[in-house]
């Protein structure tokens, strides 16, 4: 369901990994009169969870949807954190409406987090009925291919996606995700591009 709201929302999203912090961040920098680049702080609990309550007084039906989605399709064992996840880009996004700008950015929001959450790869007529309850951006920047950094075993802070089993076939899945979602976006109104190459720097037109 796509929202018309100004500032234009424009979303990153896709495989981990792929460069969609990077592209986000040079896309800002190069439209910098004219695009936000949003942002919720991890720690500022406080700040964060008043925008996601902000998000559910907004849109309820949404909200009830993602959270329900997260809760089914997450590990077992990663709900909790999903769940946090999945209100973050909720917040995202109504941070992202009260912008006084005319493009508003979000890395990973509520696009990326139907890709990404599912521990398996999801039925398309599920991706599209919950993607029909969603405010959707104008344009979704998506990254197809990644090398799952965060992922890595060898980091000093292990990511809680590495306390959980079949990493490798939630890669395999987030792959599957990523092309099922954005193959449906077009559908609901929003125009999808790629993120060339993990580096990202470069985006397709």
């Amino acid at each position: 369901m796509r929202q018309e709201s100004s500032p234009v929302i424009i979303e990153f999203a896709g495989v981990p990994g792929g460069g969609k912090t990077t592209s986000a961040r040079s896309f800002v920098a190069r439209r910098s009169d004219s695009s936000v680049l949003i942002t919720l702080d991890m720690r500022a609990r406080l700040p964060e969870a008043a925008a996601a309550l902000s998000f559910a007084l907004a849109h309820p039906r949404a909200f009830f949807a993602l959270s329900r989605f997260t809760f089914v399709h997450s590990a077992p064992e990663l709900r909790r954190f999903s769940l946090h996840l999945a209100f973050r880009a909720c917040g995202k996004y109504a941070k992202a409406v009260r912008v006084h700008a005319l493009e508003a950015v979000i890395d990973e929001g509520l696009i990326h987090v139907l890709m990404t959450l599912p521990a398996a790869p999801v039925r398309e007529d599920t991706f599209r009925r919950i993607l029909a309850r969603l405010p959707l951006p104008a344009k979704a920047y998506i990254a197809r291919e990644g090398n799952f950094h965060r992922f890595a075993e060898n980091r000093d802070v292990p990511h809680p996606r590495l306390r959980a089993t079949g990493l490798t076939e939630w890669k395999e899945a987030v792959r599957a995700n990523v092309g099922i979602v954005a193959r449906l976006l077009p559908e609901f109104g929003v125009r999808v591009e790629d993120i060339a190459g993990q580096s990202g720097v470069e985006l397709r037109r």
